[in-house]
């Protein structure tokens, strides 16, 4: 009777709003006041639903303007990356873009695109211009969001156009069909594609290549070409005389802190025949690198900023030697590998989705 009685209370409360506000649902519930409850169901409780676009009235506005897929981030919980502002007055405000943008998207058509969006916010965060059919080319690409910035801080570097740069992406992916997710395709092999490109222009910046020659920069074949840089910057890589190790190293402390706090089964994760090892200093990294002959040591300043962590993996009967690695990034397995970049087998890449799958489910930690 206790549970019956709050029911009725929640539902007569919710009935006195919708006559109170005017709001016209129909016989399934629908509200008739937010194009058609976006266009489609959202799964959730219309209650809640109500009571946010009653109280956010901008989210009536991205409606009528035909924004339905931020909306729908919005009410069910998915838009991590950059929230819209619901307490503002204006549709540009609320998506955190400038009126031209906003208009360069209704005028391209893609206002029920969160792509779109995200390119836009992303090019004026690096005072980039592009073009409207740079807009549609990255998102041909299916690149994840998360590579909008590389795409944009590479433009910088190299100096090549976001249409180059797109295209030359594109035509190298086949070389990496191999590496993706199986399991989960998490990353695709677009997304592996510039993550490689980023860390084989950042060694040639770091080994004294002009990295606006096109004859480096458009390198007929990245795989070999990001492998045989991975030789020449492994040699060049030494375990002292960096003044900023210091720093990367007590920085890297702190993450590995936070590592232990909020997800401390994560490091547990093994199987009859593997384990994992967090690498935490500047000379793990390197160290690793150098015995796995890939690229894990260019990864420091992004373990010590917590953008990246690297995990090898390692055999029980052999615990010192070097057999894999793989970087989880936002939530996915990026990239992981066994000696020489090849693809890591079967086993390793289930206890990195395992490790995944913990770390997805970890409760955040007080800042």
């Amino acid at each position: 009777c206790f549970v019956l009685g709050i029911v009725y209370i929640q539902r007569r409360n919710l009935e006195i709003l919708i006559e109170k506000n005017g709001v016209n649902f129909d016989k399934t519930g629908k509200n008739k006041g937010l194009e058609e409850l976006v266009s489609s169901d959202i799964p959730m409780r219309y209650s809640v639903y109500l009571l946010r676009t009653l109280k956010y009235p901008v989210l009536e506005k991205l409606a009528k303007a035909g924004y339905h897929s931020v909306i729908k981030q919005y009410l069910e919980g998915y838009w991590f990356h950059s929230p819209i502002k619901v307490d503002a007055s204006t549709i540009y405000e609320a998506l955190g873009i400038s009126r031209f943008a906003g208009k360069r998207i209704a005028k391209l058509n893609l206002t029920n695109s969160t792509d779109a969006l995200q390119i836009l916010r992303t090019a004026e965060k690096y005072s980039l211009q592009i073009k409207d059919e740079d807009i549609l080319e990255i998102i041909n690409t299916e690149m994840m969001y998360e590579n909008l910035n590389k795409l944009f801080h590479l433009r910088l570097i190299t100096h090549l156009s976001v249409h180059k740069l797109c295209r030359y992406l594109m035509n190298q992916k086949k070389f990496f069909k191999n590496h993706i997710n199986k399991y989960k395709n998490q990353a695709t092999e677009i997304d592996i594609a510039i993550t490689t490109y980023e860390d084989y222009i950042n060694m040639g910046e770091m080994c004294g290549y002009d990295v606006r020659d096109r004859g480096f920069t458009l390198h007929p074949n990245l795989y070999n070409a990001h492998k045989k840089m991975v030789k020449e910057y492994n040699a060049t890589q030494t375990d002292n005389g960096k003044k900023e190790d210091i720093l990367y190293a007590r920085h890297m402390a702190v993450m590995e802190q936070q590592m232990l706090l909020s997800a401390p089964k994560a490091m547990a994760v093994n199987t009859d025949d593997l384990f994992l090892k967090g690498l935490w200093t500047p000379q793990d990294l390197r160290q690793e690198g150098k015995r796995l002959h890939n690229c894990i040591g260019t990864y420091i300043s992004k373990v010590a900023d917590g953008s990246a962590i690297v995990v090898a993996v390692r055999k029980k009967d052999h615990p010192n030697e070097s057999y894999c690695a793989f970087e989880y990034r936002d939530g996915k397995i990026i990239q992981c590998r066994a000696d020489h970049e090849m693809n890591a087998p079967d086993d390793v890449w289930k206890l990195a989705n395992q490790f995944c799958k913990v770390m997805n489910s970890r409760k955040p930690i007080a800042a």
